[in-house]
């Protein structure tokens, strides 16, 4: 979702891509648990 100058990904994007919020410095990571394998390819 694009609200004016923000992309806002939703929670379910979130889970099938894989990543995490790291809220402290404000960026996506990936799983640590599998960060080689993510559950789709885009």
């Amino acid at each position: 979702m694009v609200l004016g100058d923000m992309v806002l990904i939703g929670q379910t994007v979130l889970e099938t891509l894989d990543l995490l919020v790291d809220c402290k410095n404000q960026r996506l990571i990936p799983n640590p648990e599998n960060p080689e394998m993510p559950v789709l390819r885009v």
